[in-house]
This record gives structure tokens, sequence and C-alpha cells, in this order.
């Protein structure tokens, strides 16, 4: 297994490290010094000559979805995988505002928020008088949620009706979101609908 943590490497026989330079598609490995330990069968021995060398011709690199690919000019060298990480959607998320309005106080949507489990590829949540669930598929910046259900319970007032058909509305229009900190924001397009604060 091969794994990349800033500018130090590790694999299954030496441990290795060495500095880089990236610039726009363009990466350098400085030379990188490796602990020498010998490789008890040839086979391994081969790989992991072949992968300190193609470290050292890379002169490009290009990343497609969870997929590293290191080049020397046009010829692909070496190609990593990233593990398994956690969405930076994963947990709880708590309303802050609708359509780019902050919440007036003292509203029925004080205690909406949006909750996703990435290992089910799961939201779930309150949208001020009902329960919410559904999946949803992300790609990059790209989300989109699916087959959202909600309980039936009767909203108390207009207001708290129409605020939250506009959340659960804002749920179908979304197709991609942005996280600024502590900050999550849905978008129509370049459209907000809704922002959301992580909460602990």
């Amino acid at each position: 297994m091969v794994s990349l943590c800033n500018n130090c490497l590790h694999h299954s026989t030496d441990n290795f490290n060495g500095g880089y330079t990236a610039n726009g598609p363009r990466l350098l490995f400085a030379p990188l010094a490796t602990t020498q330990r010998l490789c008890g069968q040839e086979p391994l021995q081969r790989v992991e000559t072949q992968m300190l060398q193609g470290l050292s011709r890379t002169n490009r690199y290009r990343i497609q979805g969870n997929t590293l690919q290191l080049f020397e000019d046009n010829r692909l060298l070496l190609s990593f995988e990233a593990g398994a990480t956690e969405s930076p959607l994963s947990g709880r998320w708590q309303l802050q505002r609708l359509a780019n309005l902050p919440l007036p106080p003292r509203n029925p949507m004080d205690t909406a928020f949006i909750e996703f489990d990435s290992n089910a590829q799961r939201a779930t949540g309150f949208s001020g008088c009902n329960n919410f669930n559904g999946g949803y598929s992300i790609n990059g910046q790209q989300l989109r949620f699916l087959a959202v259900a909600t309980t039936r319970r009767a909203c108390i007032g207009q207001r708290a009706q129409r605020m939250e058909m506009s959340f659960l509305q804002s749920l179908e229009q979304t197709n991609r979101y942005r996280i600024e900190g502590n900050t999550l924001t849905f978008y129509d397009g370049d459209r907000p609908l809704a922002m959301f604060q992580r909460t602990p």
C-alpha cells in the first residue's frame, strides 16, 4: 500500500521521504531518502525500485476522482488510489438562512437541521415541523438529494408551513454545495438556497 501525506511517503518495504514542488499540473519530487531495508522477495524489490524511479521521473500529475496519476510528460508512470476518508459533509448542520435571508429570531426553523451519514449515503434531519430522510449523491462539489420523505405532522401557523416548504424545496433544487470553515451552503447553480452551521 502506498500513501502520501504532505511530503512523507510509506510503502510496504521501506519508509522514504523528501520534498516536492507543485505548480498547477506540474509536480517535481526532490531527491528521496529511504531507510534502505532489504526487500525479502525479489518481486517486492522490483516494485520498490520501479516506484522510486517513477517518483524521480515525475514532472506532472492528474487527479481524477480518488485516483492520483503521476506522469513523465504524457507517459503514465504511477497510479495511486486514495484511502477511504470521511466526507466533509459528514455530521450535523444547523439551518441559518433560507434563500440567502437570515432566519427571524424565535421562529419555527430554529431547530431545523440536516445530518449526513457518508457511509450509508443518507441524509436525515428536521425541517421545522417534520422529520425527513433520503439518499444523496455527491461528485466533487455536485450534490443531489434522492427520494426525500417526510413525516406528516401539520405545521402550526402559515409562516411555519411556508418556511418548512421552502426548506424542503431547497433540498429538491440543490445541485451543488460549498463548505467554508464551519458554514455549508446549498446552491442551485450560482443561486444560494440554504446556509447551515456545523454543530458539535
